[in-house]
């Protein structure tokens, strides 16, 4: 859950994948982006943001006032 943030959906597919592919929650967690199990949702998010510019731009206004508080 701390990977993504307790994002439902997401910590569901992780779990179904440990699951179904024959892998540990160890790899999953270590080889995240090579395992490239989150590819669908991270395609259908860039999806959405390229259909829907408002959406993006508030995206941006979230991530780049988060990354500055760091």
């Amino acid at each position: 859950m701390m990977l993504v943030g307790g994002h439902p959906f997401i910590v569901r597919l992780a779990l179904y994948n440990v699951a179904n592919m024959n892998i540990t929650l160890t790899q999953t967690l270590q080889d995240t982006t090579t395992l490239s199990i989150y590819a669908d949702h991270l395609r259908r998010q860039i999806l959405i943001f390229t259909q829907q510019s408002e959406l993006a731009d508030a995206m941006k206004d979230v991530v780049y006032k988060d990354s500055a508080k760091l």
